[in-house]
C-alpha cells in the first residue's frame, strides 16, 4: 500500500501507545497475526458539521400532485396502493 505501517498482534500488545501516536497523526495500521493481516486502524472520518435533514418540501411537491380536491388523504393512499397490485 501506501507506506502504510505494518506490525503483528504482539507488538501491539506491547507498544499500544506508541502505535495510537502513529494513528493520531494519521497514519494508518495494519495489525497481523502469523502474517496475515487482521486488523487496520486509521484516524477516525471527519464529522461533518452539518446534519443532511430530508428535502420535506420536495417530497411534499412530489406528493401533492396527486391530491384531489376533497378526497381524503387515506383514500388517496389505498387508491395508489390498489395500483400497485
Amino acid at each position: 500500500m501506501y507506506n502504510m505501517k505494518e506490525f503483528n498482534v504482539r507488538h501491539v500488545q506491547h507498544h499500544l501507545a506508541d502505535v495510537l501516536e502513529a494513528v493520531e497523526r494519521g497514519e494508518k495500521v495494519r495489525i497481523t497475526r502469523r502474517g496475515k493481516v487482521v486488523a487496520q486502524l486509521g484516524p477516525p472520518e471527519p464529522e461533518s458539521a452539518t446534519m443532511q435533514w430530508p428535502d420535506s418540501e420536495a417530497r411534499f411537491k412530489r406528493l401533492a400532485v396527486h391530491v384531489k380536491d376533497g378526497i381524503p388523504a387515506s383514500r388517496i393512499l389505498d387508491e395508489d396502493r390498489q395500483e400497485r397490485f
